[in-house]
């Protein structure tokens, strides 16, 4: 039986110096069925070029698109999931982020095991690219299951590299394109309705530095 779709999704802005690493990380999932489509929020720097270059001999689907301003991530988000992406499930990969290469699998195999589950995290790394250093994300308060009452306190979810099931979104109408905190909104939104999984191995990096769209 075939492994359904998955839609890595990669938005990239003025990111010239991360986003070969990030696209590169898609390519080397070692899940098998899967598209990679990389968004360019109107860079004005040479990250678009790195972007068409990197995926010139891609050894999957990909889509690259570029937006003619910058309308923001919960807009540019919501046009790839709606327009773009073929798979059932999304996972959102940024373009100054990475992921290991059993991310995809690894969720794709607890949702096998536990089908009430449709959209999943897991642990991560914190990766500051002033020191080179790795950090383990402090998970202490990471949860799972019906979540809503302990969002309201602390957004603790970090989807960097999550998988989440088209419905999800569906159900939830995207991300909201007035709020600049979109994931927190989204993850309450869908903790209403959907129970979380995570699964508790270390299967992302997030970058931190001073060009992040968090600092920004």
């Amino acid at each position: 039986m075939e492994k359904p779709l998955v839609s890595i999704i990669t938005l990239a802005w003025n990111q010239e110096s991360f986003v070969r690493q990030s696209i590169l990380s898609a390519f080397e999932q070692d899940y098998p069925n899967k598209e990679l489509i990389v968004l360019d929020n109107n860079s004005t720097d040479s990250t678009l070029e790195i972007i068409r270059e990197s995926v010139r001999s891609a050894p999957i689907p990909v889509t690259v698109h570029k937006f003619d301003s910058n309308i923001g991530i919960p807009k540019a988000l919501n046009y790839a999931i709606q327009h773009l992406a073929k798979g059932e499930w999304i996972c959102l990969n940024a373009g100054d982020d990475w992921m290991d290469t059993s991310n995809i699998s690894e969720k794709i195999s607890y949702h096998d095991q536990y089908p009430d589950y449709w959209w999943i995290y897991s642990y991560g790394y914190h990766y500051y690219e002033d020191k080179k250093e790795l950090e383990k994300i402090d998970t202490s308060e990471f949860k799972e299951g019906l979540v809503f009452n302990d969002l309201l306190y602390k957004n603790f979810l970090f989807l960097h590299g999550g998988l989440i099931h088209k419905k999800v979104f569906e159900w939830t109408n995207y991300y909201d394109p007035e709020i600049s905190i979109e994931d927190w909104d989204f993850a309450l939104k869908a903790s209403l309705k959907f129970p979380v999984g995570l699964v508790r191995k270390y299967l992302f990096y997030y970058r931190r530095h001073t060009k992040s769209y968090s600092n920004s």
